[in-house]
């Protein structure tokens, strides 16, 4: 088989996965009926339960999902949060660029944990 015909059933077999899994590709985009519940107050701790700040998960539509208000006293990179959007069960915070701030994941009722882009940990309780 040439390089060619190599290259070509590769793409082919891309595009048909492509089809079959797009049920599960929309699944794993932001779920209105998940974030309903997510609207409200959060803290925002890193490690050992030091607090850095209080967020508030909007309920108004940004291009890059739902806005986010900060108390001015969050330091860097939580003072350039702009919106957060759920990927399945994952939390995503990005900046006003639509850069990731900070991934997370559920951690039991009203708590995420999660890191920084930078790799340090956080964590969000309900507050």
């Amino acid at each position: 088989m040439g390089a060619g015909r190599s290259y070509s059933m590769a793409r082919f077999l891309a595009v048909v996965c492509g089809l079959i899994f797009l049920p599960a590709c929309q699944d794993s985009l932001p779920r209105p009926e998940t974030q309903n519940t997510m609207f409200g107050r959060w803290r925002l701790d890193g490690a050992v339960a030091q607090r850095i700040c209080e967020i508030t998960l909007q309920n108004t539509p940004t291009t890059a999902g739902w806005e986010v208000t900060k108390d001015p006293s969050c330091p860097p990179p939580f003072s350039a949060l702009h919106s957060w959007a759920l990927y399945g069960d994952d939390l995503v915070l990005r900046n006003r660029a639509g850069e990731v701030v900070a991934r997370f994941s559920p951690k039991g009722l009203n708590r995420y944990d999660g890191r920084t882009e930078r790799g340090a940990p956080v964590s969000l309780t309900r507050g």
